[in-house]
């Protein structure tokens, strides 16, 4: 079996790329009014998932000339998600650091009304929002952004890394 080797210099900036893209979805999400929606992490999922389809593609079309292995497609949309993690993860940090003060306190409100239009009853609905409360820290949001794109991105690079190999004919 023939080892394809992979071209880190490449990758790299791919998955600069692909955390640029999400960076930027999380900006215009926050702009508009969306961030803090129900469901508006699928938003980031697709912004993901489109940079994994994407990338994987042009590696496999540019650099590796049409053919790609499963466990090479794999590592690439692995090492997209990771990035992407990584780097939207510092964006939160220094974005909620630096620019948008009121971040914090956005989400707690967002979060603690949909709990309270829940229908919950009172006392699931306190407990709920003291958890809300207790982990409005932002190094907790980007650990959590971190694990959560990588590990959606993981899953997949499995299914799209199965669509997208191909052998030379």
């Amino acid at each position: 079996m023939i080892q394809q080797k992979l071209e880190w210099k490449k990758l790299i900036v791919l998955g600069l790329i692909a955390g640029g893209c999400q960076v930027t979805a999380g900006i215009v999400m926050y702009l508009s009014g969306i961030y803090f929606i129900r469901g508006s992490f699928f938003i980031s999922l697709a912004v993901l998932l489109a940079c994994v389809v994407a990338e994987s593609r042009w590696y496999r079309n540019t650099i590796l000339a049409g053919e790609i292995k499963f466990t090479t497609s794999l590592l690439i949309g692995v090492f997209i998600s990771l990035s992407t993690g990584l780097l939207y993860a510092i964006y939160n940090l220094i974005s909620v650091s630096f620019f948008y003060p009121h971040f914090l306190e956005d989400m707690v409100r967002a979060q603690i009304s949909q709990v309270q239009s829940s229908g919950m009853d009172e006392v699931r609905a306190k407990a709920m929002i003291e958890m809300i409360k207790t982990n409005a820290v932002i190094s907790t949001i980007a650990l959590r952004n971190l694990l959560s794109l990588s590990i959606w991105g993981t899953g997949m690079s499995l299914i799209t890394s199965l669509i997208l190999k191909r052998k030379k004919s």
